[in-house]
């Protein structure tokens, strides 16, 4: 079952709905910590009484970007999630490393970070820009510990090169102007300081490099979300002259990453695909709901899918496990006998009857003093021609309602009456 959406915002269609923001705002704290003898710049927000299998949330930033470019977005997040800032090495308060930013070297190092501070998995990743494939290789190395992923305009090394010039191409442009563009851009950075400066070296050869798509291609299936700015982000009043049509070729690059991303996700149980054309490259600072929305989604996804995944992967048994699973660290106020009732009601419509007997089952075992989970569940064997078992269900139903007085008594009395005669005929 593929959950796949794609949401054009600002004038043409729609937005998330902004993440409303609680009255209190728990505290980040600010610390310096060592790795590899090296100091560190953290933030973090890890309540003493979080929930068993909550996801921790961690930001990646952009090349060069220190993390109080997250401030805004964090602090919303840590109401409903623990949640992870650092500066990378070289970048902001945190020192050097002795050798090259490579992904996996940061791997290493986060990975390192993790344990010094003792913060376990499970892990929600977001990552902006070259954030992307940071994350991505995180996942690679550590598939297990990594629960979702939210990516935020990101850079898409695989196929970064390969777009820029089919962008170029489409203005009328040759290839050539590529590397004159490249050569002027690391003309630009050769002034920046050392630990951007290393990023962008690293980007650079990357991209002109044969990639091996493993690298940034974690084997995972989790709820992940994209979103892909479409406004031209304002250059610095120094950045060098190159000649083209920028916005042009900023409007052809999205069209060949939308449709990159679209065949990147379609196999994704539960993705989100988000054109923001609203917002430029720092979509979190444009406007922050949208990535705060995101990260939710991606936290506490959406209960039906998760439990159909795992029926089709693990059968009865799998569902009723991630149902505890997610009942675990969800909001308390999303369960409810209404929110399987609902799922098995739709299962049922399309044809699902295996499924929709699994969740009706689950909702008789959650709520096993109510009334309707056990009609619900009587409804799902008369669709499959399993009459007697519909009228132990239906009878029940009718003692639990007649026991409360409940409501629909009646309706259930009647429906328990009809079945026994069928029974009879």
């Amino acid at each position: 079952m593929n959950a796949i959406r794609v949401i054009k915002t600002g004038i043409l269609l729609t937005v998330f709905l902004s993440f409303a923001a609680s009255a209190q705002k728990r505290e980040l704290k600010n610390q310096t910590i060592e790795i590899e003898g090296k100091p560190v710049n953290v933030v973090t927000s890890i309540p003493q009484d979080t929930r068993e299998n909550l996801p921790v949330v961690i930001f990646q930033s952009g090349a060069g970007t220190p993390l109080n470019n997250w401030n805004t977005v964090a602090r919303e997040v840590a109401d409903f999630a623990p949640v992870l800032l650092y500066d990378r090495p070289g970048i902001g308060r945190s020192e050097m490393l002795d050798e090259p930013p490579t992904p996996e070297r940061i791997t290493e190092h986060l990975n390192k970070l993790l344990s010094e501070l003792k913060i376990e998995p499970p892990y929600v990743l977001v990552g902006h820009s070259w954030g992307g494939p940071l994350i991505n290789s995180f996942a690679v190395k550590y598939p297990d510990q990594v629960v979702g992923m939210v990516f935020v305009d990101e850079t898409d090394i695989i196929n970064y090169k390969a777009t820029q010039i089919k962008a170029l191409q489409r203005l009328g442009v040759g290839e050539d102007k590529y590397d004159v563009i490249e050569k002027t851009l690391m003309k630009y950075y050769e002034n920046s300081p050392p630990g951007i400066k290393a990023e962008h070296e690293v980007i650079t050869q990357l991209t002109e490099d044969d990639i091996d798509l493993e690298r940034f291609s974690p084997g995972i299936n989790v709820p992940t979300a994209y979103i892909l700015a479409a406004k031209m982000q304002e250059l610095p009043p120094d950045f060098p002259e190159v000649e083209i049509d920028i916005e042009k070729w900023l409007e052809h690059s999205v069209d060949i990453r939308l449709n990159n991303f679209m065949a990147k996700i379609k196999n994704n149980t539960e993705a989100t695909l988000v054109v923001a054309s609203h917002a430029a490259h720092y979509v979190h600072e444009d406007d922050p709901n949208l990535v705060i929305e995101a990260i939710k989604r991606v936290t506490f996804p959406q209960i039906g899918n998760q439990l159909i995944v795992a029926f089709e992967n693990s059968g009865e048994k799998g569902m009723y496990e991630k149902y505890n699973h997610l009942k675990s660290y969800y909001p308390e106020k999303i369960f409810n006998e209404e929110l399987l009732n609902s799922l098995g009601y739709t299962l049922l419509r399309a044809g699902k009857m295996e499924e929709a007997i699994a969740v009706f089952k689950l909702n008789t075992l959650q709520y096993p003093n109510e009334a309707n989970p056990y009609d619900s569940l009587g409804d799902a064997h008369v669709a499959v021609g399993d009459l007697k078992k519909a009228e132990d269900l239906y009878k029940k139903a009718t003692d639990i309602a007649d026991q409360q007085d409940h409501p629909d008594k009646d309706l259930y009395k009647s429906k328990y009456q009809k079945i026994k005669n069928q029974q009879k005929n």
